[in-house]
């Protein structure tokens, strides 16, 4: 394939390579001579840098292995991205790392940010309301955890006191714990028709210490 050539006036051998081969693929190669991964590509744009696949899809290999590699999809019309990773030796080597030098935000639009399986099912999502309330919720019968490993405990911890236990939503009927101060505690029911009877049914004893 036609190769342009740009050789450095410092270093012999040391090589900038334009190449444009059959269909127009074309590759920007640099080339170090005595130390291959000190043959750094900078570009450096008194403006704005655009890459414009027409398919929408911008890879990024290591070594060029084509095999284990990122993809950066983009698609026309609406501007869904996928940021995504390619792994052939065994799926689910693939991670994807966020790693930030400060804090990592998530600010969907959309109020919603989706967990789904490798199959693409939707298992549960992360709702932001506009009043900033935030939800966690479980679709399709998909239940919802809060797991720790070892002695890890869960914490609850509002700012108010009040932890409230719903049924599908209903923002009416409901129990209630509430913490003050000196871990003075309240088990609450409200209900709308005075039925929020409150039961206690264990499989083995009932105690009661200090009352």
């Amino acid at each position: 394939a036609p190769t342009l050539i740009l050789n450095s006036q410092a270093v012999a051998g040391d090589e900038l390579r334009f190449t444009c081969g059959t269909n127009g693929n074309s590759t920007i190669r640099t080339i170090d001579s005595d130390d291959e991964n000190n043959g750094t590509l900078t570009l450096d744009a008194q403006g704005t840098i655009e890459l414009d696949a027409n398919t929408g899809i911008t890879k990024f290999y290591d070594a060029g292995d084509s095999d284990d590699y990122a993809s950066l999809t983009v698609v026309g019309g609406t501007g869904a991205t996928t940021l995504a990773t390619a792994s052939a030796a065994s799926p689910g080597e693939g991670n994807l790392t966020l790693d930030a030098d400060g804090d990592i935000i998530i600010r969907p639009r959309g109020g919603q940010c989706y967990f789904r399986t490798s199959a693409g099912g939707q298992i549960g999502h992360i709702e932001v309301l506009t009043a900033g309330e935030i939800n966690l919720k479980g679709s399709n019968n998909h239940d919802v955890g809060l797991i720790t490993a070892g002695t890890g405990d869960i914490h609850l911890d509002a700012n108010t006191g009040v932890t409230k236990f719903k049924l599908a939503g209903d923002a009416d009927e409901y129990a209630s714990l509430t913490v003050a101060a000196n871990g003075v505690t309240t088990i609450a029911t409200a209900s709308d028709s005075a039925d929020g009877h409150l039961n206690i049914e264990a499989d083995g004893h009932v105690e009661f210490d200090n009352c």
